[in-house]
This record gives C-alpha cells, sequence and structure tokens, in this order.
C-alpha cells in the first residue's frame, strides 16, 4: 500500500510538471493516458466491511480507501438501499462488480470518477464492452442525469486538466486528456435551483403500479380477562411505509408494554378484560378497523375506553438553513381526548405529569386510527405527524425516552379509567 500512494504522488508531480510540454508535443499520448489510469485505479486492492449498511455510506468507504470519486443520480441509484458485503484484499473492479450487479447497476470510469448507471437507461448511448471483466474503462460518453462537455482553446485543440465546477456549488471535475468532462448535477439540484431563482418547475413522473385483487389480511387479538365483562381496548395498526419505526413500530412497541405491565398483575387486580388489538391494512382503506367499527356494536356497549397507540414519539426537527436540524427533544403531538370532563382531565393532567409535550389544542376530531372509532366508546390519543410516510421514519428519530413517558402516562390514565363507572367516563 505504501509503495502505491509513493507511485501514485510521482505521478501526480511528474503530470503536474510535465503537463506543459505534454500539451505541446504529445497530445496524442494525453488522450490514451486516461484509459491507463482507470485501469490502475480498479486494479487498486482494497478491504471492506458492511453489516446492513446504506449503499450510500458503502460507497463513501470505497471512495475513501481508493480514492476514488462516484457519480450517480440518487434517482437513478438505490443509494438508501441496506446491503452487507465484506471483501479483503480485493481488486476494485471485483468489488464493485459484487457489489453492483444485483442492483442492476453497472458503472464505466472516467479518469478519478467512477459513473454508475442504472441498467436499461443508456437508450441514448452506444457502449461497447470487451467480455473481458477488467475492461470497463470508456472514452466520451453521454449519460443521461449528467453534465457532459470538452474544454478547447481558440483553435479547437483539446485543454486536460481544466477544472469545471456546477456554478454555485463545491461539486467539480476536471477535463481529461482529450479535452472531455462529465458532472452530476442531480434532479433536486437542478429544481431547488430553479425554485430559488423564482422560475416555475414542471415535475413529471410516471408510476409504474399494479393491481392486485383477492388478497386477504385480518386482525390480531390479545385479551387479558379482568375481574368484570366491562372492557378496555387498546389497539395499534400495524402496516407502515418505509422503515416505519415512527409509523407504526413505536405505536406496536407501546401497546405490548402495557401488555406487558397488566399481564403481571393477577386477575383479581384488573377491574376490567383488556383487549389488544393491531388492525391491518391502515394506509390503504382501513379495511381492519372498518370491520371493527361494522361488527362490534355489543362489545362498545361495555367499553370503558379505547386507547389508541399510534406515532407517540419523535424527535423534535427544525426547518434551518434551508434543511432540516434534529434535535436531543421530544416533539409535541396532535391529541385528543372524547368523554366526559372527568376523563379528559385525567388524561391531560397525565399527560402534563410525565413531561408529554402535546399541541395547546386538542384535535376536534382525532386523526390516525381512532378516527374510525371514536365515536363507539370515550377514547384518547396521542398522535406526532411529521416524519412518517417518508423516508426519515427512522428509529434514529424515534426516541425511547418519548415513548417511556407516553407509555407511562397512558397506563396512569388507564389505571385513573379503572376508578370510574361506565356512566362516569361517558359524561359529567
Amino acid at each position: 500500500m505504501k509503495k502505491e500512494l509513493v507511485n501514485h504522488l510521482i505521478y501526480g508531480f511528474m503530470r503536474i510538471g510535465l503537463l506543459p510540454l505534454l500539451l505541446i508535443n504529445c497530445l496524442t499520448v494525453m488522450i490514451y493516458a486516461n484509459p491507463t489510469h482507470g485501469q490502475e485505479l480498479l486494479n487498486k486492492k482494497i478491504d471492506l466491511v458492511a453489516q446492513q449498511e446504506e449503499v450510500k455510506a458503502i460507497l463513501n468507504q470505497i471512495s475513501k480507501s481508493a480514492g476514488v470519486k462516484f457519480v450517480y443520480s440518487a434517482q437513478k441509484v438505490p443509494a438508501h438501499k441496506k446491503v452487507s458485503f465484506s471483501a479483503y484484499n480485493q481488486r476494485l473492479a471485483e468489488i464493485l462488480d459484487k457489489l453492483l450487479a444485483p442492483l442492476d447497476i453497472f458503472y464505466h470510469v472516467s479518469g478519478d470518477q467512477v459513473v454508475l448507471m442504472r441498467k436499461g437507461d443508456d437508450d441514448n448511448t452506444q457502449y461497447f464492452f470487451s467480455p473481458e471483466t477488467d475492461k470497463k474503462t470508456l472514452d466520451d460518453v453521454s449519460i443521461a442525469k449528467l453534465i457532459t462537455g470538452k474544454v478547447t482553446n481558440e483553435n479547437g485543440d483539446p485543454l486536460a486538466g481544466v477544472s469545471v465546477l456546477v456554478k454555485g456549488t463545491a461539486r467539480g471535475t476536471s477535463t481529461d486528456g482529450n479535452g472531455s468532462f462529465s458532472i452530476s448535477v442531480d434532479e433536486g439540484d437542478m429544481i431547488r435551483g430553479a425554485l430559488e431563482k423564482g422560475q416555475d418547475v414542471s415535475v413529471r413522473l410516471q408510476a409504474d403500479i399494479k393491481e392486485r385483487t383477492g388478497l386477504k389480511t385480518g386482525n390480531v387479538w390479545g385479551v387479558l380477562p379482568g375481574a368484570t365483562d366491562e372492557s378496555i381496548l387498546i389497539m395499534a395498526h400495524t402496516d407502515a411505509f418505509f422503515e416505519g419505526a415512527l409509523d407504526n413500530a413505536s405505536g406496536m412497541a407501546m401497546m405490548l408494554e402495557i401488555a406487558r405491565h397488566y399481564a403481571a398483575m393477577p386477575q383479581s387486580e384488573r377491574r376490567r378484560t383488556i383487549t389488544f388489538l393491531t388492525t391491518s391494512d391502515h394506509h390503504h382503506g382501513s379495511v381492519g378497523v372498518r370491520w371493527v367499527h361494522d361488527h362490534m356494536d355489543d362489545y362498545f356497549a361495555k367499553t370503558a375506553v379505547i386507547v389508541n397507540c399510534e406515532h407517540p414519539s419523535q424527535t423534535l426537527v427544525y426547518l434551518l438553513n434551508a434543511g432540516i436540524m434534529t434535535s436531543n427533544a421530544v416533539s409535541a403531538r396532535r391529541w385528543y381526548a372524547g368523554g366526559s370532563d372527568g376523563l379528559k382531565r385525567l388524561v391531560t393532567g397525565s399527560f402534563k405529569e410525565f413531561g408529554v409535550s402535546v399541541y395547546t389544542l386538542p384535535e376536534q376530531r382525532p386523526g390516525g386510527e381512532l378516527s374510525q372509532l371514536f365515536d363507539k366508546a370515550p377514547s384518547f390519543h396521542i398522535i406526532d405527524h411529521v416524519i412518517y410516510h417518508t423516508t426519515l421514519d427512522t428509529s434514529q428519530l424515534v426516541p425511547a425516552w418519548g415513548m417511556e413517558a407516553a407509555t407511562r402516562a397512558f397506563l396512569k390514565i388507564i389505571d385513573g379509567v379503572n376508578k370510574m363507572s361506565l356512566a362516569q367516563l361517558r359524561s359529567g
């Protein structure tokens, strides 16, 4: 490794010192220098170990280890897909083949840049690959979502080593031996730049949506018998978008902890039977909870309270410098309490006691899963709603201490409900 580094530095100094002479006398040699350099890059040997890490993070590791820059569009390369990968003292070409092939991504080398493209996106480009694995270096190519060009002097002669920058950014590259360059400008950057200039932006999206019929789903029930036939319903929906840490793994975890707490008690100490319910299809029509709404009126006639566990804890985020800044605080939540004034005082008092931050005013009509059942019995919930339905919905933005505080408050409310009669909960 040390010898390769010394050789690389010597090569760099020689290139700088001899550049004017090469431009004048050896232009033909320089035109063919780029493929040789690309092959040297692919022959570098590095170590790489990744356990369920995002492709973007793995590419960053390779970039640091091999001294290479990756150019790609985030819309084409699955940068956030998590994969596991390990390689020891392997050539960069071998590592890229093994890493990118399962993702349907191919690459070519231009100088010290490795350009990534998704297979099938080369409609306007002709590629001629040798069957030999090593020969992946190409000359001039026109790549979708890349800006390409050629720098020449007033006589039309190509200029090598010229720096090219995207205006207003630090993103750049340099021309190769025949004056050509390619530089990535992500679609998001282009849209943002246009909006900052006050320009109108039109975005055309194409969705590949397939309808599937005849699918089956189901709700899941768990019951802790109590001392009477009156009941408490504790529910959480199961399906999610993306990782779904907030929406709704956090609600599921909260419900399971409540179940663990009351399961440790003797049946005689549980005044009411506690039913735990997970409902399906929340994001595609609420089929699960709608079935409960339409078929369980007899059950709700003896239900003291409905407790909805949904999005209970999220990191407080701020809009700062046109980006998102996280914090070490828990975000305030939307909240709802329906029933008697006594129940509402119990709910708000418990939130205050355990430091559960909520909006100043409650929802007039609850959102989330509770929106389908709030008219059936007294009910309450908290529900956060900033990062859900996005790729930001990860466990890193779901504070455990926020879930703990909310769970303790919910337990306090449930214990208080068990000291009240159905009449006291429903009116007065």
